[in-house]
């Protein structure tokens, strides 16, 4: 009944549990000492549930805080790209624009020469002129 796996794993619980066969001594002792020491000793561990309890709370709270904290500031992040995003393609088109006014004027200036023409045009699109 009592073989070698039995007491490996008593003593395991015992490693992991040692305060269960404290607890259940101090109350045997407490039982038989008389009740001011056993209300004393459930005293001592309602006050240590309640202190449990009490961190779990913080530890939970703490754990909200910093969730909320992270997704506000995620929020932040997105709206910051995408506001330079926008300001990017505004750039893009204006320079667009610019390019576009360019290669008209460089098309009315060049209208006669179209060796010209085609060396500038290939130059404002950073193309290769081929001749």
């Amino acid at each position: 009944m009592f073989t070698v796996v039995f007491w490996k794993k008593l003593w395991s619980w015992i490693k992991h549990y040692w305060y269960f066969p404290i607890i259940i001594g101090l109350i045997i002792f407490a039982y038989i000492s008389g009740s001011s020491a056993k209300e004393k000793l459930f005293k001592i561990l309602t006050d240590q549930k309640e202190n449990h309890k009490k961190e779990i709370e913080l530890i939970n709270n703490t754990n909200v805080e910093k969730e909320e904290i992270k997704k506000e500031i995620i929020e932040k992040h997105k709206e910051e790209i995408e506001r330079i995003e926008k300001e990017h393609n505004v750039q893009i088109q204006d320079l667009e624009e610019e390019k576009q006014e360019e290669l008209l004027s460089t098309i009315e200036q060049k209208k006669d020469k179209p060796d010209d023409l085609a060396k500038d045009i290939a130059a404002l699109l950073n193309a290769k002129h081929v001749e």
